[in-house]
Parts: C-alpha cells; sequence; structure tokens
C-alpha cells in the first residue's frame, strides 16, 4: 500500500487495511502507528518518506514513537525512514528493530547512536546513508556490525565519509561481499583513493561516483581489475572523465549493463569499436561532432552503427555537447552549430537505429532534436516498446505539442515529459 495523501482520509481505509506486505507513507501519526499494529504479523517493507510534491519541510518522525512499534513486527525486512535521530535514547530499540533487517534506508537523518550488538546488523545486506549523519569516531564500529554487507550507499552532507577509516577497514580484508557502492559527492576523496577502493572490492560490480575528483587513476584501476566484471557505472558531473576516459570504459567492459558519463567524442565513436554489447541503460553526450568529415549521413552513420549495436538498450539518454543551455534540465537546448550537430533524422541515418527494438526510454533533453512526422511515423513502427518520451523532439512549441500527441496516439501507454525534472516526479 502507498498513500500519499492526508492522514484524516487514510482513517477510512484502515479496516480493510490488514495483512499488508508493503507500506508506504509521507508523514507519521496516529492512523500510521494503528496501520504497523494490525499488521504486526504480516508486514515486510515499510517506507516514510518526503512527499516530493510537497514544498514544505515535513517535521522528523518522532523516534520514540516508532521504534516501539517496529521491534514487535518479527516479519520486517525493508526499512527507509526519512528525518529520523537516533540518540542513545533509542539506540538499543533501534538496534532490535534491524536485527531482522535486510535493507536500511536513512535519509537526512542522523545516527548519532549507532547499534552496539554484533548481532544488531547480521542480516543487512543493503545499507543506505543519503545525506546522513554518522559521527566519525563511529563509522567503522558501524562497517564492522554489517559482515554480510553487499550494498552500499553513503551519500555525502554533514557525517563526511571518512575515507582513510574507509580504506583502512577495507585493508583489513572485510566488505569481501560488497558488490555495489555509491559513494557520490565525496568531496574529500582523491583520484588515488578511489583506484584503492577499487582495488580492495574483488567483487565490485556496480559503482556510482557522481560528482566526485574521480578520474585517470581510478579509471586504470578499474580497467586492469575490474573490466572483465564491472556491469554499472556512473561517473555523471565528474570533471576528470574527459571523452577519452569514458570510450576508454565503453571499449574495454564487455559486461556494462549501464553506463553515465558526461561525453565521449564522436571520432572515437564514429572510428573505435565499443565491447560492451549487453548495455540496458546509456546516458552520453558527444562531443566534436564538427570533427567528423561529410554531409550529415556519413558524419552521423559511425554514431549509428555503433548505437545500433547495442541492442539490449532499454533506456537512452542521448545529448549533443554541441547544444548550449542556461538550463539543461528544462530541455532549452539552443544549437550553437546545426550543421555539424547529432540529430534524429532519417537522412541522417535515423534508420540504422531500427535495431533498437527494446527500447522503452528515450531521453533528448540534451539534444535540438527536429523530428518531423517521417521521424515520428518510423518511431511508432520501428519501437513500439517505448513508454517515455523526455525533452522535446521539435523545437517549435505547437509542433511539439503535436508530435507528442500524435506518438501517444500512435503508442498506447507512451507518456511525453518536457523535462527530466518532470519525469523523475510522475516517479515518485
Amino acid at each position: 500500500m502507498r498513500y500519499y495523501g492526508e492522514l484524516p482520509l487514510l482513517q477510512q481505509l484502515l479496516p480493510g487495511c490488514t495483512q499488508l506486505r508493503y507500506l508506504e507513507v509521507a508523514r507519521y501519526g496516529e492512523e500510521v502507528k494503528q496501520l504497523l499494529q494490525q499488521n504486526a504479523t504480516s508486514l515486510h517493507t515499510f517506507i516514510c518518506k518526503t512527499d516530493p510534491l510537497l514544498q514544505s519541510k515535513r517535521e522528523p518522525v518522532v523516534i520514540d514513537k516508532v521504534w516501539h512499534l517496529l521491534k514487535e513486527i518479527p516479519t520486517l525486512r525493508v526499512l527507509e525512514l526519512e528525518s529520523v535521530i537516533v540518540s542513545d535514547y533509542e539506540g538499543r530499540m533501534f538496534g532490535t528493530v534491524c536485527q531482522k533487517l535486510t535493507r536500511l534506508s536513512l535519509v537526512d537523518s542522523k545516527l548519532i547512536e549507532r547499534p552496539k550488538s554484533e548481532r544488531d546488523l547480521d542480516s543487512l545486506r543493503t545499507l543506505i546513508l543519503d545525506r546522513s549523519y554518522v559521527p566519525n569516531e563511529d563509522q567503522l564500529q558501524l562497517f564492522q556490525l554489517c559482515p554480510v554487507l553487499e550494498h552500499l550507499t553513503w551519500k555525502s552532507r554533514t557525517g563526511c565519509l571518512q575515507i582513510l577509516n574507509f580504506l583502512f577497514f577495507l585493508n583489513s580484508g572485510k566488505f569481501q561481499r560488497v558488490t555495489s557502492l555509491d559513494i557520490s559527492n565525496s568531496s574529500k576523496a582523491t583520484d588515488y583513493d578511489f583506484a584503492k577502493i577499487i582495488a580492495l572490492l574483488p567483487g565490485l560490480t556496480s559503482l556510482n561516483v557522481t560528482n566526485t575528483l574521480f578520474g585517470y587513476e581510478g579509471t586504470r584501476a578499474m580497467i586492469e581489475l575490474r573490466r572483465d566484471q564491472i556491469q554499472e557505472l556512473n561517473f555523471l558531473d565528474c570533471p576528470n572523465i574527459t571523452s577519452t576516459v569514458a570510450h576508454a570504459y565503453l571499449s574495454s567492459c564487455p559486461r556494462l549493463r549501464k553506463f553515465m558519463a558526461p561525453s565521449v567524442s564522436a571520432i572515437d565513436v564514429a572510428r573505435r569499436h565499443w565491447v560492451c554489447l549487453e548495455l540496458q541503460e546509456l546516458d552520453i553526450s558527444i562531443a566534436d561532432m564538427e570533427q567528423l568529415p561529410g554531409s550529415s549521413f556519413p558524419r552521423h552513420k559511425g554514431i549509428y552503427d555503433q548505437l545500433a549495436a547495442l541492442t539490449k538498450l532499454v533506456v537512452l539518454r542521448l545529448g549533443d555537447l554541441g547544444c548550449a543551455s542556461s538550463s539543461p534540465s528544462e530541455g532549452t537546448l539552443v544549437p550553437q552549430s546545426r550543421q555539424f550537430m547529432l540529430d534524429l533524422k532519417l537522412e541522417s541515418g535515423l534508420g540504422l537505429l531500427s535495431t533498437l527494438n527494446r527500447l522503452r526510454e528515450l531521453d533528448v533533453t540534451n539534444m535540438y532534436a527536429v523530428m518531423e512526422f517521417g521521424e515520428l511515423q518510423w518511431v511508432v513502427q520501428n519501437w513500439r516498446r517505448l513508454e517515455r518520451v523526455i525533452g522535446s523532439v521539435h523545437p517549435n512549441p505547437p509542433q511539439r505539442d503535436l508530435s507528442n500527441e500524435f506518438l501517444r496516439d500512435q503508442l498506447p501507454g507512451l507518456k511525453t515529459f518536457s523535462s527530466r525534472k518532470e519525469a523523475w516526479l510522475s516517479e515518485v
């Protein structure tokens, strides 16, 4: 059950809400307490987080009125809370709740008092601390309580991950089970630190280092040690991930399923073979289109040929660095030189992408797309599974609206969004 409405209205639903396995709410109150109590023998997942559509910030959950209820739910395995504070008063009760969990997510929270017992986090496989605070002196001890952890997310705000402590812990041979690591926004981590972390995580298959100093040293470690196993990489907003570095991954890591990076050079894309033919999600912009010789079709063919080989793509976010925008998220792109831009025109070779018949999401937010009726018909005929189009398919607003309407009419269930923010809000 997912309920983001007003709590008084929830009161009417309470009698029929028994044997729930999943409960997600945006506020915590008497109605939610009653739901927790009457589903104490069945509830598997409890999520209490802010409704992003609400402008006002929600008050923190009253801790001592939630932990004593949660510890009475023996079936609880997944817990996600926002704006909570675990102090020394609640620490022991919090630890008791954690003994049952396989997934714990704390967002905008303060873990002032960590669990103390060695058994408290014995079952935890996923730990997410998103913009949450953990005292520096408690971080090592917290890691030591997670012997079977497989997925770790530590997004910095206050209480930044202490990299030296983390490296010390990894060097002790712990965290051998970790396969997924997200330490995005880690401003204190150096490129050399990332290289050491990669070397000390033998099972690593997924890495998110968005908005960090990850660069050449981390790349060298990844390609030398993990290129045959890495499946997911997110390098968005990493200033040291150049077009050349990004292309090195695409041409070296055969098991990649998800890849996100600022850009790759058009020349590299057109002339060098990618080995990541299992890619399912790609987020990339093409740079230096003006350096490719020839007219429209020859210039685009190498790029379209490369993309056409990715027959398992489900999500394609394609951009062109020849577009400049004061607000990329709003889709207000202005072409700097349309003559050399990447486009989605049949005359440029769009037809080569008919192999992408699994595509469900197309994002052209960072492109100056001009798709006329012929291109739209082609999309309808060849991308029958398409569910989401993000960005503008035509620069003229009335024509764009007509194009979106045509696509929605021809592909039942298709949703169109003007920006990534709008698309994101539709999911929450």
